[in-house]
């Protein structure tokens, strides 16, 4: 089984999962993680296509960008890898979101985005993958 075939397939599970837990009642559900695919790709289309209600918080009107539509490495949008993926009503709930890289070196000098101090090369980044965030009002 190819790589993309078991994330189309881990993807479709989680839908369904999603989709079970709406009609239980739950109404306030995050499918947050490294998915490790970017929102175009076949394998995230049960989540983010597909008739699905998930909001993707970096598609949210609350959510601060930075310019920068990828959460991997430099931050290109081919490189938007993590998520927080939120139904309905745990969307209408936010208000705020965003994403942190001062974590992050980003680029071969490090200059491509600030980053905390004490991070003086790309070894001593907390992560290669920029932490995004959501403030709830529940």
């Amino acid at each position: 089984m190819t790589a993309d075939a078991k994330r189309l397939r881990q993807a479709r599970r989680v839908r369904e999962i999603y989709e079970a837990r709406l009609t239980q009642g739950f109404d306030l559900v995050a499918i947050v993680g490294d998915l490790n695919d970017f929102p175009g790709s076949e394998p995230m289309t049960p989540l983010v296509a597909d008739g699905s209600t998930l909001v993707d918080v970096m598609a949210h009107p609350n959510f601060a960008s930075d310019g920068r539509p990828g959460t991997h490495g430099n931050g290109v949008a081919s490189s938007k890898l993590d998520y927080i993926l939120l139904s309905p009503n745990l969307a209408a709930a936010a208000v705020a979101a965003g994403i942190e890289r001062r974590g992050v070196w980003g680029g071969k000098h490090g200059a491509l985005f600030p980053h905390f101090e004490e991070i003086k090369s790309a070894k001593d980044a907390a992560s290669d993958h920029a932490a995004l965030w959501v403030d709830l009002n529940v």
